[in-house]
């Protein structure tokens, strides 16, 4: 196995530069610049090279490898201003990257056993075949284009965000030696890192590079999961039940879970005539169900008063389709598919009103209205304006609405969205999607409902605070780091710092109240 210093030939850049490829930064660089690179230093290997490891902090512009490239451990640098380029005209394969700061360009496939780590503000990866690796992460401003396929165990993009996201806390997954959290916001140190690996000292906790994402252990609320009158009235309470249209003398809620639809209705007032309380279910594009539940008009006499009101069960379905279908009574001869939509929904409900009942602690209003109340936040005061409706903060996009704001002349709720871009683990670039309102309830309780989407382009959203799981978590954790990076920036606007993530108006608007000068 050969050292690296030993086996390059010194070169100009003028010998070398008809080899490169012709997209290169090196090449179009030299070409539109008037030759300004021929004399740069360059390090040249013709034929297949396998290398212990290789640091890219050399007296040189770049290396260039006429072959393939083996490195068993690790290529790395830690001058990311000054860094060595690396361009190589055939497959390369190495344990661990960890670069920043120069083009490293591969004609042929990449495959990294470990982790790729391309960061710093400038630098830019190329594949012209496809790439592996266990671990791909990348700072936000640092470029990577692979024209064939990708395979990663997991992709981080702007992975210097030690923020949790997605439930993932970049802190647990290096190890402590190379964490730096003597600030606000941890970071990785650099050096520290290629020492250890230089050591044959991992760096990394393999099995948490693709994690097992928490999961909240919730208890459910209800004895059983039989249907009885009794839960029928749990699950349509006030505490639970939105007030209707003014007009309406219902109350209801209502979501979905997957393909599966949930709505939970109270009408009226239990000595009122006409009282019903009732939940129906809707199995995608198949069949609807009716479940409801009546009081039984109790006889006259003392004995009505000694027992508690007896309630009737009743049940009707019908196929879903565009026009319109008569109900039928569900019985025991009733088809097997609206049998098992009945009991299967009913289970789904009851552990969706303990989530539910589980998610409403997670996050305080109050939160809520003090992220409103920002003076920060004051000149976006129109949600369903795109230039007043809410501004970037460091990676998170904060849009607000103020309690009441009249959308087509109806008062709405008071919420705070955020939103942040992400790729996926097909390396799709997306933007999620997390909203967090005021909801009040009939009884007068209130809580935050979360709302979650995938990318902006996707109509789909999922209701958390009724479905849980990771999500939930994912979504207040979220919450929690976006209510302490807007706190942070509002306290330096007012203590003096020009918060240059405003646009024109807000400046004019925060100059005028004194906040800033």
């Amino acid at each position: 196995m050969m050292e690296a210093g030993a086996v390059f030939e010194r070169l100009s850049f003028s010998d070398i530069k008809l080899k490169l490829p012709r997209e290169s930064w090196y090449y179009l660089r030299n070409e539109q610049n008037d030759g300004e690179l021929e004399a740069e230093n360059v390090w040249y290997y013709k034929g297949d090279l396998r290398l212990s490891e290789l640091l890219l902090d050399l007296d040189a512009m770049l290396i260039l490898v006429e072959g393939n490239l083996i490195v068993d451990r690790y290529i790395g640098n830690t001058d990311t201003d000054g860094a060595t380029g690396l361009i190589v005209l055939g497959d390369m394969r190495a344990s661990h990257m960890v670069v920043g700061g120069q083009e490293i360009h591969i004609a042929g496939d990449l495959q990294v056993e470990k982790m790729f780590w391309g960061d710093y503000n400038h630098g830019d990866l190329i594949v012209e075949g496809h790439m592996q690796a266990e671990l791909m992460m990348t700072s936000d401003q640092y470029r990577v284009r692979i024209q064939g396929t990708s395979a990663f165990e997991r992709y981080i993009v702007d992975w210097d965000d030690f923020g949790v996201w997605q439930g993932f806390d970049m802190t647990e997954l290096f190890v402590p030696e190379i964490i730096i959290d003597e600030d606000e916001e941890p970071f990785v140190w650099r050096e520290e890192m290629l020492r250890l690996l230089e050591e044959d000292k991992p760096i990394l906790y393999e099995d948490r590079i693709k994690p097992v994402r928490e999961q909240p252990q919730i208890p459910l609320l209800f004895a059983d999961t039989q249907l009885r009158p009794l839960y029928m009235q749990q699950v349509t309470a006030d505490s639970l039940c939105f007030l209707g249209e003014p007009e309406a003398a219902s109350s209801s809620y209502e979501f979905w879970l997957g393909d599966q639809f949930f709505r939970a209705t109270a009408y009226g007032n239990e000595a009122d005539s006409g009282h019903f309380r009732s939940v129906y279910f809707q199995d995608g594009e198949e069949y609807g169900a009716l479940l409801k539940i009546e009081p039984v008009a109790a006889q006259s006499g003392s004995a009505a008063h000694s027992h508690p009101m007896q309630w009737q069960l009743s049940g009707k379905y019908r196929k879903v389709t565009d026009e319109i279908v008569d109900w039928s009574v569900i019985d025991d001869d009733s088809p097997a598919a609206i049998q098992q939509l009945c009991q299967q929904n009913w289970v789904y409900l009851l552990q969706a009103v303990s989530t539910y009942e589980y998610a409403r602690h997670l996050i305080d209003p109050q939160l809520i209205r003090e992220i409103l109340a920002l003076p920060l936040v004051e000149p976006y005061n129109d949600y369903y304006d795109e230039e007043r409706n809410g501004l970037w903060i460091g990676d998170i996009y904060f849009s607000f609405r103020q309690e009441g704001e009249l959308y087509k002349d109806v008062p709405r709720l008071a919420m705070v969205r955020m939103a942040r871009d992400y790729t996926d683990e097909q390396g799709e670039a997306k933007v999620e999607y997390c909203s967090y309102r005021i909801q009040k309830h009939m009884d007068g309780s209130e809580c935050v409902s979360v709302q979650y989407s995938e990318d902006e382009d996707d109509d789909d959203y999922t209701m958390v605070n009724y479905e849980g799981g990771a999500k939930l978590l994912d979504a207040v954790k979220f919450f929690e780091k976006g209510r302490k990076l807007i706190t942070r920036y509002n306290q330096d606007m007012l203590d003096g710092t020009k918060p240059f993530c405003g646009e024109d108006f807000a400046m004019e608007y925060w100059r005028e109240k004194g906040y800033i000068s």
